[in-house]
């Protein structure tokens, strides 16, 4: 799935960005971000999940995803019918996550609206490694302390301090439905502002 592409980019790209770092930060932060690399990369589908539920992602001291936004407020965004929000409880995640089902969006096409907490990049500087390194990231203004589009996988990434959020659209792509890969940006930057509000 496309959220395994975007934690295993962005943890190669933390590793890689780590190396430049001075020789007495870099072996400790690539040793930890490593370790973060490969549980991500074992995870079978998202780069989402976390096994986590919302008792567990309290405990880990990581936002709880499913309280970051409603069924009700994805809905007057992404349109079309939306399933309440539920915890990705795969024993294989690593990252905690919260998926709703969205079915005849206004995007023309079903899928899922996913948030997600990138273990791996819970550090500002961490995060920016993976923005500066991202290919086709586009600055999006005005969400946390900063934030990045990916279009490669319609996915919207924030900071707040040391706190990294990601939103991301998963919708079906074929029989003739073309997304509008500006309308899925606007409507993923109005779900970011929004669950940067709720932090």
């Amino acid at each position: 799935m496309n959220r395994t592409l975007l934690v295993a980019l962005a943890a190669g790209l933390v590793i890689a960005g780590c190396s430049a770092c001075s020789s007495g930060s870099s072996n400790s932060g690539s040793a930890a971000v490593a370790g973060s690399a490969s549980s991500a990369s074992a995870s079978s589908s998202a780069d989402a999940g976390g096994g986590s539920t919302p008792a567990a992602a309290a405990a880990s001291g990581t936002p709880d995803p499913c309280t970051l936004a409603t069924a009700p407020e994805i809905q007057a965004i992404f349109g079309g019918t939306v399933a309440a929000g539920s915890p990705d409880t795969d024993a294989s995640q690593v990252n905690p996550t919260c998926t709703w089902q969205v079915t005849a969006s206004k995007l023309g096409g079903s899928g899922e609206v996913d948030i997600f907490v990138p273990v791996s990049l819970q550090d500002a500087t961490k995060f920016g490694y993976a923005k500066d390194g991202t290919p086709g990231a586009i600055d999006v203004p005005g969400i946390g302390d900063t934030a990045f589009y990916s279009a490669t996988t319609d996915a919207l990434s924030f900071a707040t301090g040391d706190t990294v959020i990601t939103v991301q659209s998963v919708f079906t792509k074929g029989n003739g439905n073309t997304l509008d890969a500006a309308a899925t940006q606007q409507k993923l930057t109005a779900l970011a502002t929004q669950v940067a509000g709720a932090l």
